[in-house]
């Protein structure tokens, strides 16, 4: 990590970053992606051949939409982190005034 540090400055860091936040982390998500749709186009050849195309093709998640469901729930649990803190730090303020208060 400290090398990583030395080679690569902060803001690229920091872009590289923003990118996987917005497109999701680098890796080999194309052929992840081309796999799922030939899985899909076997079932529908398989169904074709079996049942006269009328069984139903599942559809698989791709690479990507995996990512930001994960994400999605990433973010929410962090909100309702920042919710809970917020109510804690009130009840927590609430109790100084009226101690407080009492005096």
């Amino acid at each position: 990590m400290d090398e990583l540090l030395r080679k690569i400055p902060s803001y690229e860091l920091t872009q590289w970053k923003a990118y996987e936040r917005a497109f999701g982390p680098l890796g080999n998500f194309y052929a992840a992606d081309v796999w799922a749709g030939i899985h899909e186009q076997l079932q529908r050849i398989a169904a074709l051949l079996t049942e006269g195309g009328k069984a139903t093709v599942e559809r698989l998640p791709r690479p990507m939409e995996v990512y930001k469901v994960a994400l999605e729930r990433q973010e929410i649990e962090e909100q309702a982190e920042e919710i809970s803190d917020e109510e804690s730090n009130r009840a927590a303020i609430a109790a100084m005034n009226m101690m407080f208060d009492a005096r």
